[in-house]
C-alpha cells in the first residue's frame, strides 16, 4: 500500500491499483473503478483533491442512484407538488419515462435525454404529456444539481417543454346564457363566475361564500378547499382579489339566495360588509364544501 499526501493506494492481486482518500465527510471512500497504472490512480487522486479544494467536489456513491429512485423521492419530498401534478407526473414516469428510469443520474447525459425525448416524439404519447415528462426530468435534474449529486442538469433542449395548446374558442353571451339555464342549478354559479371573472376550474373549486363581498362587489384572497385535487394550499387570488363584472352580482349570486343562504352585514372599514352566511368551506360552485369532479360536472 503506497501512502501519499492526499488518499492511498493499492496494487491489488490482479495487478491493478486500487484509490481511496478521505471524504469531507470524514469517511473513506474507494474511487469506483480501479486502475491499469499507478499514475492513473495518481491522478484521479490529484483531480479528487483539487475538487475538495474548491468545494466543487461530487460523492459518485450518491450519484449512482437511479433516477426512477431519485425522482419518486423528490414528488415525496417537496411541500410544493400538489396532489394532482403529482398523479400527472406518476403517470408519466410509467408511460414516458420508463427508458430512463433505471439509469443512474451520474450517466445522465443531454445525448441521452435527447435520443429519449426524440423517441418519445415518435410514439403513441401525446405532446401535451411528453412536455410535461420533460419538465418534470428538468425539475428533478436540477434538484439534483443543487444538492451537489451532478454537476450540470442534462435537460437542455431548447422548447422541449412547452406545449402549443391550440386556441380554445370563447363562449359568447348568448351561450353563456343558455349553459346557465341548462346545467344543474347548484353549477350555475360557477358557470358565471368562470365566465364574467375569467376563473379557472381549480380556482372556482377553492372559493367559498365568506369571500365574497357583496357591497364593494370584490372577491377576497382565498385558498383551496382541504382535501381537493386542486391544492389545499394554493392560494389562488392576490391580496387585492376580482371585481365582479358589471351585474354579476346581481344575476351571478341568485343560486345562493335559491339554496337558502341568508345574508349577513358587518362592519368594514369605512363601509359596510355583507357575507353569505354558513360555514366557512361552502363553496360558490359546489355544494357543501366538497370539490367537484369533472366527470360529475360534464354529467350536469
Amino acid at each position: 500500500m503506497a501512502k501519499r499526501r492526499f488518499g492511498m493506494l493499492r496494487k491489488l492481486p490482479s495487478g491493478r491499483y486500487q484509490a481511496s482518500f478521505i471524504n469531507p465527510a470524514g469517511a473513506r471512500q474507494n474511487a469506483p473503478d480501479t486502475f491499469k497504472t499507478k499514475t492513473d490512480a495518481n491522478r484521479w487522486l490529484t483531480l479528487i483533491e483539487a475538487d475538495i479544494s474548491r468545494g466543487v467536489w461530487l460523492d459518485d456513491r450518491a450519484a449512482a442512484q437511479t433516477l426512477g429512485n431519485f425522482a419518486r423521492a423528490v414528488l415525496r419530498d417537496s411541500p410544493k407538488i400538489g396532489m394532482r401534478w403529482r398523479e400527472t407526473c406518476e403517470r408519466n414516469m410509467r408511460l414516458h419515462l420508463a427508458p430512463l428510469l433505471d439509469t443512474p443520474l451520474r450517466a445522465l447525459s443531454p445525448t441521452l435525454v435527447r435520443e429519449w425525448h426524440a423517441a418519445a416524439l415518435r410514439g403513441k404519447g401525446g405532446r401535451t404529456s411528453i412536455s410535461q415528462s420533460y419538465r418534470f426530468l428538468r425539475m428533478v435534474m436540477n434538484v439534483a444539481v443543487r444538492e451537489g449529486l451532478i454537476a450540470r442538469s442534462p435537460c437542455r433542449l431548447p422548447g422541449a417543454g412547452v406545449a402549443q395548446a391550440s386556441e380554445r374558442p370563447v363562449a359568447t353571451p348568448a351561450e353563456v346564457v343558455a349553459l346557465v339555464e341548462a346545467i344543474t342549478p347548484r353549477y350555475r354559479t360557477a358557470v358565471l363566475i368562470a365566465a364574467w371573472c375569467g376563473l379557472r376550474r381549480g380556482e372556482i373549486a377553492g372559493l367559498r361564500v365568506s369571500d365574497v363581498d357583496l357591497i364593494v362587489e370584490r372577491a377576497s384572497t382565498f385558498q383551496g378547499l382541504p382535501g381537493s385535487p386542486y391544492g389545499e394550499d394554493r392560494c389562488f387570488a392576490g391580496a387585492d382579489g376580482w371585481s365582479w363584472a358589471a351585474g354579476f352580482v346581481r344575476f351571478g349570486l341568485a343560486p345562493l339566495r335559491e339554496r337558502g343562504v341568508a345574508g349577513e352585514r358587518s362592519d368594514r372599514r369605512a363601509g359596510v360588509r355583507t357575507d353569505m352566511a354558513g360555514s366557512a368551506a361552502t363553496g360558490l360552485g359546489v355544494s357543501d364544501g366538497l370539490y367537484s369532479r369533472s366527470a360529475t360536472t360534464q354529467r350536469s
